[in-house]
Order: structure tokens, then sequence, then C-alpha cells
């Protein structure tokens, strides 16, 4: 999902609903994806940004100072983060652990180094 060019500031996106709507379709399908965490960086001062993030449940981590470049200066950046669900105690959810697994087994005979006389320091032909 491509949020890129959306532009939720001023009049048009200001408390008529859609930064939440558009965060709810994204929680979904980051979740989908596996995802267990959201986070969000904003410049500030930005209050009507903050109490949105803070309405969807997002909690402040803590904020860069002098990061961000926008409208002519440097600005502070503040993180927020929200748990999308519990994360697994065993780790992340690996959609590609059956393809590593296939070239894991593929590779195993060459674990042990390259074959003789092949490795660094080998004759050149």
């Amino acid at each position: 999902m491509d949020l890129r060019g959306i532009g939720l500031t001023g009049p048009v996106g200001a408390g008529a609903g859609l930064g939440r709507a558009l965060y709810e379709a994204l929680f979904a399908e980051l979740v989908a994806r596996g995802m267990v965490v959201a986070v969000a960086g904003m410049t500030v001062p930005n209050e009507a940004s903050a109490a949105l993030h803070r309405a969807l449940g997002f909690g402040e981590v803590g904020t860069f100072r002098g990061v961000g470049w926008k409208h002519g200066a440097w600005r502070d950046v503040t993180w927020f983060r929200r748990a999308l669900v519990d994360a697994p105690p065993d780790g992340p959810r690996d959609r590609h652990r059956r393809t590593r697994a296939r070239i894991t087994a593929r590779c195993a005979p060459h674990r042990s180094g390259p074959p003789a006389g092949t490795g660094a320091g080998a004759p050149r032909p």
C-alpha cells in the first residue's frame, strides 16, 4: 500500500476522518503481512498530527533534535510507536523460512569451504 503523495495537511484533511481511515486500512495491511509494530515520525511542533496518532493508539518514543529539514529549516522529529498485535514470543513470522531452508540444503556440501585448490592463495591459471 503506497500512501506517498496523498497529503493530509491543510483544510481538506483536517478533522475529516481521512487520516484515521487511511491508518485503519494500513494497520490491516501491515497485520496481514506479518508486521507487529507500526512507527510514525513527524516534525514538531505538530499538535494535530500528534493528537491523531495518540487517538490511534500510538505512544511517543522519543525525539531526535534537528534531524529533519522542512520549510527551509532544521526541525526536531518525534517518533511514535503502536503495537499492532502481541509480538510472537518465538520471533517474527518468517515468510521466507522454507526458501532459505532449500537454499541452505543445496549449499550444505560447500560449507566447509571451497574445493581444494580454488580458495584464496590457490595458483591462478
